[in-house]
């Protein structure tokens, strides 16, 4: 992943997460803040060494990175930043997960591996200030964050999957930039546009009962936040940030009269 700096704001106030009074040393606290203004706002996903899926979330204004201080495992223990020598050696609090919010398309969660509880905003405070903390019933606003990449304005793309019970396999598949194709070929070579932090949904059409997967094989990762299904059969995913013309094929499976068809792999481009 480009390792382009982000501003990551959390849904119950439309504040920032950032380091509190842009302080430098080791420990201080993350907070929201409502005047993302300064570089202590500007967060750096980095992929964690030996833990696949897994990023150390680095602050610009310190170079330090976000975890849950003294691997607290507590629900309400406090988030701030602290120094790491060694990214292959980074412990446990300090590696989150990013995962798709069912029900809110384009929000996700920030789940830390060493006690498996959410990055939130204490209480659901409203004010300027108010820490950041871990805990362990993401139910509600404060536990929902969106990615934000500099200089980017993300889009939501959409992408409709359909077959028919007389056609079953390939599917037509179709997306809101205008492509469109029927074809196992055309279908190959069909791809979406996207910029960094955009959501892409899938949708099912014509006589598809359900999306079954969408996932990535091995190669190019362009999904920061990697598709998931929601509670209504949509898919989601939010692309990361790389190179324009970066390149990832993903794959779709998905049913029609009551049967599983073979996958089919259209490719997503960044733009």
């Amino acid at each position: 992943m480009t390792t382009t700096y982000l501003k990551l704001q959390v849904k119950s106030s439309g504040q920032y997460l950032n380091i509190s009074g842009g302080g430098n040393s080791n420990g201080t606290i993350a907070c929201q803040g409502n005047t993302p203004t300064t570089n202590n706002f500007l967060w750096k996903l980095i992929d964690a060494p030996g833990h696949s899926g897994w990023y150390v979330i680095q602050v610009e204004s310190s170079g330090q990175y976000l975890n849950i201080l003294n691997n607290a495992t507590n629900n309400g223990a406090t988030a701030g930043q602290g120094i790491l020598s060694d990214l292959n050696a980074a412990p446990s609090n300090f590696l989150w997960k990013l995962t798709n919010a069912s029900k809110n398309p384009g929000w996700c969660f920030l789940q830390v591996k060493s006690s498996a509880q959410f990055l939130n905003i204490f209480n659901g405070g409203n004010a300027n200030g108010t820490q950041a903390c871990q805990g362990n019933i993401p139910t509600t606003d404060n536990f929902l964050w969106k990615i934000l990449f500099e200089a980017a304005t993300p889009v939501t793309h959409t992408i409709t999957v359909s077959a028919t019970i007389q056609q079953k396999f390939p599917p037509s598949l179709s997306d809101d930039e205008g492509h469109q194709a029927d074809t196992a070929e055309g279908d190959k070579n069909m791809a979406t546009l996207v910029g960094p932090g955009d959501v892409v949904t899938w949708q099912k059409g014509g006589n598809v009962s359900s999306l079954d997967n969408i996932f990535e094989p091995t190669g190019t990762d362009l999904f920061i936040v990697d598709p998931s299904q929601e509670n209504n059969g949509k898919w989601v995913g939010i692309v990361g940030s790389l190179p324009s013309g970066a390149e990832e094929a993903y794959s779709i499976t998905y049913t029609v009269g009551g049967e599983q068809q073979p996958t089919q792999d259209p490719k997503i481009r960044m733009h």
